[in-house]
């Protein structure tokens, strides 16, 4: 049985329709959040199944160095999110956020804050990320070394004394609250994508920020950016995920009808035909070996090719990002002419 979600957005003017199952309308709920933040697709993609599993595939022909799709930074989640919500009981400031934290050996201070916020609000339904976070995989079998690492990390008194109080106040047993934590953990070290860096470079909108202008030292923030993170990997990509230069925000702004400034983007690094899968290359700024790659993503380093083997274009105005995994499959087509009346009752 299939349910239609007919969608009209006054706010910015773009109209769509998306058919999913009934089991899977937390995705066709983040299909329309997504569009009323300003994430722009122009019916160029569809989310569904392949060889990969779950993934984005092109739904018309889109050329060379064009835009796939557009996901502005206000529909983004990091710890700039819950930065004056005075409910949450982490503090991240310009001094700690990039603190590497002992008894968690492979997350900074802002990013372990940014897991217990995203734990927080998924337990408490939170309006504004439930979109996104309903979307998410959950299986347990998955990332069996980073679930290793969490659990480690559980066990320190340090962990503890970071997450009781907030625990305490969700009236949630220690261990479902661990057990939520290990799963959000797991997507945010799988799916994130560079918001800032170590050495002092990222996005431009966060150069702008306390936390660029005042760090004391240096520290990487971790992004996550819905639909991005369903675009999966290959050594063959024939996309690129990047932060757009003023010039070509400019153009998305008079051209393609995007509202917002700060974007994150994904653009085509070679033609790319009606019913491709859209893949980037995850390890184009980590440059793992075979065994970290597949503990941090949980997919092969080297799959099997199944993309059209063609010659890459460079792209020196762009600077790379790398992008996290999607591991389920419910299927949700984003119908290529657009249409829709009624509002699709997102909070």
């Amino acid at each position: 049985m299939k349910e239609i979600f007919k969608a009209s957005f006054m706010k910015c003017d773009f109209l769509f329709q998306v058919k999913v199952s009934m089991s899977h309308t937390s995705l066709a709920r983040l299909v329309t959040w997504s569009a009323w933040k300003g994430a722009r697709w122009w019916g160029r993609v569809a989310v569904d199944e392949g060889l990969r599993g779950r993934g984005l595939f092109s739904t018309q022909s889109i050329p060379l160095y064009d835009f796939v799709l557009v996901v502005p930074l206000s529909a983004t989640f990091s710890f700039l999110n819950f930065q004056g919500d005075d409910s949450f009981l982490l503090r991240v400031t310009s001094e700690d956020f990039g603190q590497q934290l002992s008894w968690w050996p492979d997350l900074d201070w802002g990013t372990f804050s940014l897991v217990v916020w995203l734990t927080r609000a998924w337990l408490t339904n939170d309006p504004v990320a439930s979109a996104y976070l309903g979307s998410l995989p959950r299986d347990d079998r998955s990332f069996p070394v980073l679930r290793s690492i969490a659990r480690q990390a559980m066990t320190s008194p340090e962990y503890r004394s970071s997450t009781e109080r907030i625990a305490a106040q969700l009236r949630m047993p220690a261990e479902v609250f661990d057990s939520n934590i290990e799963w959000m953990y797991t997507m945010v070290r799988s799916r994130s994508v560079p918001l800032w860096s170590r050495g002092g470079t990222g996005h431009p909108a966060f150069a702008e920020t306390v936390y660029a202008r005042e760090a004391k030292e240096g520290g990487d923030v971790a992004c996550l950016v819905p639909f991005l993170d369903l675009v999966n990997h290959s050594q063959e990509p024939n996309s690129v995920i990047g932060i757009p230069e003023p010039s070509m925000v400019e153009y998305l702004r008079k051209e393609r009808d995007v509202q917002a400034s700060d974007l994150y983007v994904i653009q085509a690094l070679r033609d790319i035909s009606p019913g491709e899968e859209i893949v980037v290359d995850y390890n184009v700024n980590y440059g793992f070996d075979s065994d970290m790659f597949a503990a941090w993503f949980d997919t092969p380093l080297r799959a099997a090719s199944v993309s059209k083997n063609m010659p890459l274009a460079d792209l020196p105005r762009w600077r790379n990002t790398g992008t996290g995994l999607r591991r389920d499959s419910p299927k949700v087509v984003i119908d290529p002419e657009p249409t829709g009346l009624e509002d699709a009752g997102i909070d």
